[in-house]
């Protein structure tokens, strides 16, 4: 069995990988509510506040008969 990839977003303006913070669920809240399709969030590095939206895909393979 595959383990799960996860990639966090970068910041549009400095390009730091975005990882929330101490108390901060916005990307958590993403990925776990249903009615939750974007968040917008600040930048620890630079600051700026900029949007996120989620994107989960599914894998599938074939089985061995």
């Amino acid at each position: 069995m595959r383990k799960s990839k996860f990639t966090y977003p970068k910041c549009p303006y400095c390009k730091k990988e975005y990882q929330d913070g101490f108390m901060e669920y916005g990307l958590m809240n993403l990925v776990t509510q249903g009615w939750c399709e974007e968040v917008k969030v600040k930048c620890h590095n630079c600051g700026e506040y900029f949007k996120v939206k989620v994107h989960i895909t599914y894998y599938g393979s074939k089985l061995a008969r």
